[in-house]
């Protein structure tokens, strides 16, 4: 028992500083890009992070719950596990691609619908990671975790810094967020 509490409270205390470093540093991103990007920028991304947030919702079945309390879990049930998440995500995306012009319009900004259509690509690319992230927390893998964590953030920043520098403007904002997604899946 000593054994797992050292084991968790270690892996706990990787996360925090994970975390806590990533925040420093997605903190400092942020200071600069308000520098760089405009507020409408911002906005932008905020409309396409509210949609996808809410149709990721549904893309949240409870997949990788299920694998990480699970007692025992087969070869074959991971495997159906993983299928079954690249299936509803290919769903969510088809959905959220052919609807993009529509809420462009509806919100009045044309340059929407691309950045939905490129961002949704990450329900697909997020359910590739939905079986090994459950595996990772299921072995107690906090360490790894935390640095996959820490990476995709650092990622996702020199991204998005170069890009708003190169004048990107919003989308810059977009393929940081891919390529962050990108690198954790991987």
């Amino acid at each position: 028992m000593d054994q797992l509490k050292n084991k968790t409270l270690k892996g706990l205390m990787y996360l925090g500083m994970g975390k806590g470093a990533a925040k420093l540093i997605s903190f400092v991103n942020t200071l600069i890009l308000a520098r760089l990007l405009t507020p409408e920028d911002y906005g932008l991304m905020a409309i396409v992070m509210v949609i996808v947030g809410f149709i990721g919702f549904f893309n949240e079945i409870g997949l990788g719950a299920a694998i990480k309390h699970r007692a025992e879990i087969s070869a074959q049930e991971l495997n159906g596990a993983f299928c079954l998440a690249v299936l509803i995500s290919s769903a969510l995306y088809g959905a959220l691609y052919l609807a993009s012009p529509w809420l462009a319009g509806y919100f009045g900004y044309a340059e929407l619908a691309g950045m939905l259509a490129v961002v949704s690509l990450t329900f697909i690319i997020g359910a590739l990671s939905t079986v090994p992230d459950a595996l990772l927390a299921r072995e107690m893998r906090f360490k790894v975790y935390a640095g996959i964590e820490f990476a995709m953030i650092l990622l996702q920043c020199v991204v998005t810094l170069v890009l708003a520098w190169l004048g990107f403007k919003a989308w810059s904002l977009v393929w940081g967020f891919i390529a962050a997604q990108s690198f954790r899946s991987i």
